[in-house]
């Protein structure tokens, strides 16, 4: 096990494309689930954090991406628990505010790689 850790943290790019795929797969097993939309969110916010780790190892720049990450799962899984809308719309805006930081992030990544 500490042998696949430590090949995972030479390559992070490949486990990120293994959690991505992984993702796939699991949607169409998730849609008879009750809270189907609600599960698939959660994964997605860690694949974000993975994303993040992967672009960029500061300390810094991941503590903003679980500043995000954090709130929006707890409110995904308030909505579970409650079945408020209110706090699946707010946990649905931090994950997009996720995606866009993200998003910049990789761009930001793909610029700096020679």
């Amino acid at each position: 096990m500490q042998r696949i850790i430590q090949k995972m943290a030479n390559y992070p790019a490949v486990f990120l494309l293994l959690v991505q795929t992984l993702s796939i797969i699991l949607h169409p097993f998730l849609e008879s689930a009750q809270f189907h939309q609600a599960i698939f969110s959660c994964f997605n916010i860690i694949t974000l954090l993975l994303a993040v780790w992967v672009i960029n190892r500061s300390p810094a720049i991941n503590w903003v991406a679980w500043a995000l990450a954090v709130p929006a799962i707890l409110l995904t899984i308030l909505f579970v628990l409650k079945e408020n809308n209110q706090y699946l719309i707010w946990a649905q805006v931090l994950e997009s505010i996720m995606y866009f930081y993200t998003a910049i992030g990789l761009v930001m990544y793909m610029f700096n790689d020679h």
